[in-house]
C-alpha cells in the first residue's frame, strides 16, 4: 500500500481539534499506519508529533518538498469542503502526488500569475479524491509550518478534467445542439488538462490585475455574493484574454470554452446556488447571456449558443458594469475605515442580485435553465460531497 492509504488509515484512527491536537487516538492503528509508509523522513515527523499529541509545529510539508515539480506531499490541513456532521471543517492528514502542468510560457508572461501551479494530479487520498470541491491546495489551509516564503495555490487539473467527462461532456451531448461548444467536445485529454491549466493561470492573475485585488480587499469580497461578483468578473476577464500570442488558435478557443461551461452549465448545475457562490456565478451569466440574446433553444429544445463575436460582446458589456462599480469603489479608501466595508460589500452583492434577478429575495435560487441541467445530472452522477 502506498504513503497515502496509509494517511488514509490515520485518519481513521485520529481526531484533530483546529489548533492540531489530537483529540483521538488509537495507538495500535496509527503504529501500524506509520510502519507501512516508505516515507520514513514523513512516518518520524507523524510519530514525534503523535507522542506530543499535538500537530501545531509539524513540517510535514516542509519535508513534502511542495516547490520541487513533482512528488508526494503530506500536509495537515483545515479546509472548508471537508466538514463533520455538525458541519463544522475537518482538520486531517491528507497528501497527493503531483506533477507540475505548465501554462504555456508566452501565457505566463503576458498574464503574470507567479503563486499559483497548476499540477496534475496522479493519485490522493480519500478527502480529496471524493470530495467534488477540493480542487486545490492552499498554504493557508495549512495547520503547522510552511517552507519559508512558500505561498504556492496547488490547482488539481485533472479534477477538473474529470469533472468535464463525467458531468459537463453528458449535458452538453443531451441538452445542447451539437454546434455548441464545438472545440470543447473535440478536444483530447491532454487538451483539457491544458485548458485548466490556462484557466486555472488566468483566474489567478485577474484576481490580482484588478481596481480591488483580492489581495488587498479581501474583506470587501468575503461573503457568498461579493465573492460570487469577483469569481464572475474574474472569469469573464479570463474569457476575453487575448490568447492569440500565448497559443494557437484551437488551443484558445478551447480554453474559452472550457472556461465558458464551468462558469456557465457546471456550477449551476453540481451545486445549490442558495449555499454555494459558484453556482451563484452560473445563474448571473446564463442571465446575463439570456438578456443578450446568447443562449436560445432549438426546435427540439436543446439549447445553442450564439456566434464567439457575440458572446464575447455581451461579456464585455457585462465586463464594463462590473468594473464601473470596481471603480466607483476603488475611489474610496476601503481599509481606512472599516465601518464602512458592509455598504460597499453590498454594492457588489446588489449587483449580483440584479444578474440572479432577486433583488428582492434574499436566497439565489436556480432557475429553468439549470434546474433542468441539474434534473438531467441526478441520472448521470451521485450527489456531490
Amino acid at each position: 500500500m502506498s504513503d497515502l492509504d496509509m494517511i488514509d488509515r490515520l485518519n481513521t484512527c485520529l481526531r484533530f481539534d483546529t489548533a492540531g491536537r489530537v483529540e483521538v487516538l488509537d495507538h495500535q492503528a496509527a503504529d501500524e499506519a506509520l510502519a507501512g509508509m516508505s516515507s520514513r523522513p514523513k512516518a518520524r515527523e507523524i510519530e514525534r508529533c503523535l507522542v506530543k499529541r499535538d500537530f501545531s509545529d509539524n513540517r510535514l510539508l516542509a519535508l513534502s518538498g511542495p516547490q520541487a515539480r513533482s512528488g508526494t506531499v503530506i500536509a495537515l490541513v483545515s479546509t472548508p469542503y471537508l466538514r463533520d456532521a455538525a458541519d463544522q471543517r475537518i482538520i486531517s492528514l491528507q497528501g497527493f502526488q503531483y506533477t507540475d502542468l505548465d501554462a504555456p510560457g508566452s501565457l505566463r508572461s503576458e498574464y503574470p500569475a507567479p503563486d499559483v501551479r497548476p499540477v496534475n494530479l496522479y493519485a490522493s487520498t480519500k478527502g480529496i479524491l471524493d470530495t467534488i470541491r477540493y480542487v486545490a491546495f492552499f498554504p493557508d489551509s495549512v495547520v503547522g509550518d510552511c517552507p519559508e516564503g512558500y505561498a504556492d495555490g496547488i490547482y488539481f487539473c485533472a479534477k477538473f478534467v474529470t469533472a468535464f467527462e463525467e458531468r459537463v461532456r453528458p449535458l452538453l451531448d443531451r441538452l445542447w445542439l451539437p454546434r455548441s461548444f464545438v472545440a470543447l467536445r473535440s478536444a483530447t485529454h491532454a487538451q483539457l488538462l491544458t485548458a485548466a491549466a490556462n484557466w486555472v493561470h488566468l483566474h489567478e492573475h485577474h484576481h490580482c490585475e484588478a481596481l480591488l485585488p483580492i489581495s488587498k480587499y479581501a474583506r470587501l469580497k468575503n461573503t457568498r455574493l461579493s465573492g460570487a461578483f469577483e469569481e464572475l468578473r474574474v472569469d469573464i476577464c479570463a474569457m476575453l484574454s487575448d490568447l492569440d500570442e500565448a497559443m494557437d488558435r484551437d488551443m484558445a478557443q478551447i480554453t474559452f470554452e472550457f472556461i465558458l461551461a464551468f462558469r456557465l452549465i457546471y456550477y449551476g448545475s453540481s451545486f445549490a446556488p442558495e449555499r454555494d457562490y459558484d453556482a451563484i456565478t452560473s445563474v448571473a451569466l446564463s442571465n446575463m447571456l439570456g438578456e443578450g440574446g446568447c443562449i436560445g433553444r432549438g426546435s427540439d429544445g436543446r439549447y445553442r449558443l450564439a456566434a464567439d463575436a457575440d458572446l464575447r460582446e455581451v461579456l464585455a458589456h457585462g465586463l464594463e458594469r462590473m468594473n464601473a462599480i470596481e471603480t466607483a469603489l476603488a475611489a474610496d479608501d476601503l481599509m481606512a475605515d472599516g465601518t464602512q466595508l458592509p455598504a460597499l460589500r453590498a454594492t457588489l452583492e446588489t449587483q449580483v442580485q440584479r444578474l440572479c434577478r432577486c433583488e428582492d429575495q434574499k436566497t439565489i435560487r436556480r432557475g429553468p435553465f439549470h434546474a433542468r441541467h441539474a434534473e438531467a445530472i441526478e441520472t448521470l452522477v451521485p450527489e456531490p460531497a
